[in-house]
């Protein structure tokens, strides 16, 4: 995708329109007829003709989406699934904080939308589902093999408070996390 700055922010919310009811962002060479028309509406713009940038350049952008020299499904599937595993990377390097669908999908480098369906087809859980399910199985180590107080441990998972995290891992694993650090815990703690 060739990223464009005419107008400020209106060709960042362009794009980000395109990409959103598009699908995929792919990434690569810009097609020779898209450069071209490029190289026209600026020289258009330097000129002072604008009769209506914004129209020419979300034309100009779906073109370049919808050329038919874009990667096949499949290897759209195998950079998805790579993107994903950046996905998992930085949800584990950011479990203390609060992470969004938006941040994931742009690790991902994919429109919000695309990542969701995607993300939903792969994983079988949204992604908030699957962000808590790694912070309870990350907590049920700590809890295991470490001596940090349960305070501690939910907010290095990023919880609200403790009694949070409490309710949610009773939830998941049907016992209070004390409980679970006295049945399973190292006997070196």
């Amino acid at each position: 995708m060739s990223w464009v700055e005419f107008c400020g922010g209106d060709s960042a919310r362009i794009i980000r329109h395109i990409a959103d009811t598009q699908g995929p962002v792919i990434e690569g060479a810009v097609f020779s007829d898209a450069s071209a028309a490029l190289s026209l509406l600026q020289q258009r713009l330097m000129v002072g003709e604008t009769p209506n940038l914004s129209l020419e350049l979300y034309r100009l952008l779906l073109e370049i989406l919808e050329n038919e020299n874009r990667m096949s499904a499949r290897e759209i599937s195998q950079d998805i699934r790579q993107n994903f595993i950046r996905a998992e990377a930085y949800i584990d390097a950011h479990m203390d904080t609060i992470i969004t669908n938006r941040q994931l999908a742009d690790v991902c480098g994919i429109s919000i939308s695309y990542f969701l369906r995607q993300f939903r087809k792969i994983y079988h859980m949204t992604p908030q589902e699957y962000i808590m399910a790694r912070r309870l199985r990350k907590g049920r180590v700590l809890l295991t093999q470490t001596a940090m107080p349960v305070d501690a441990i939910s907010e290095a998972l990023g919880f609200c408070n403790a009694s949070h995290f409490i309710r949610k891992f009773r939830q998941a694993e049907g016992i209070t996390p004390v409980k679970y650090r006295k049945t399973y815990g190292s006997t070196a703690i």
